[in-house]
């Protein structure tokens, strides 16, 4: 299983690539084997639950806060984004 992990944190800019300064940090790893995005928002916070959307799923905090964040069949979603963001734009 082969892994792509970056770094992130809010707010600023510090020296290494992918890692941005903040008070808490943001983890975004990325599972080739199973084609999953995960956005950790705040390793802080405990998950309570989740909830299942399309092909998202959102671990939430018992204050119902964002922890977690997986994007299913990522490559499909980029594909899709990047189809829509080359679209030219519609003449009024």
């Amino acid at each position: 299983m082969k892994n792509i992990t970056a770094c992130l944190t809010l707010k600023g800019i510090s020296s290494s690539p992918f890692t941005l300064e903040s008070e808490r940090d943001m983890k975004i790893s990325y599972s080739r084997d199973v084609d999953i995005l995960m956005l950790e928002l705040d390793q802080s916070l405990p998950i309570s639950h989740a909830e299942h959307v399309g092909n998202t799923i959102i671990h939430l905090s018992p204050d119902q806060q964002p922890v977690l964040i997986e994007i299913l069949q990522v490559r499909e979603f980029v594909s899709a984004l990047v189809d829509a963001v080359m679209q030219p734009d519609a003449v009024a």
